[in-house]
């Protein structure tokens, strides 16, 4: 079992949640 993964997964990983949350928001955010 490795402790060390690579940064670049964890990058990734960042990256889709806030792709995610802006999605969402687009989807969810009602023009005032």
């Amino acid at each position: 079992m490795q402790i060390t993964f690579p940064i670049t997964e964890m990058i990734r990983e960042l990256v889709q949640k806030a792709d995610e949350r802006r999605r969402r928001k687009k989807i969810f955010s009602i023009p005032a």
